[in-house]
């Protein structure tokens, strides 16, 4: 998840490993907890190893907003 702005540091974005909970009680240290507004997102799921990102990247930018 990158959440916007904020994550944007030196031409680089800040990714976090994120994962639905049913509540923000009794994080774990270390760890951080948010809400995301409900409204209609795209998701994108990358399932392969990290130096092929940029193929996910050129497919959303390439081709999925192009339509």
């Amino acid at each position: 998840m990158c959440s916007g702005e904020a994550d944007f540091v030196d031409g680089k974005f800040d990714y976090i490993a994120s994962v639905a909970d049913s509540s923000l009680e009794n994080i774990s240290e270390g760890m951080a907890g948010g809400e995301i507004p409900e409204v209609a997102y795209a998701v994108f799921t990358h399932s392969e190893k990290l130096d092929s990102l940029q193929e996910t990247y050129e497919y959303i930018y390439g081709k999925w907003f192009q339509n």
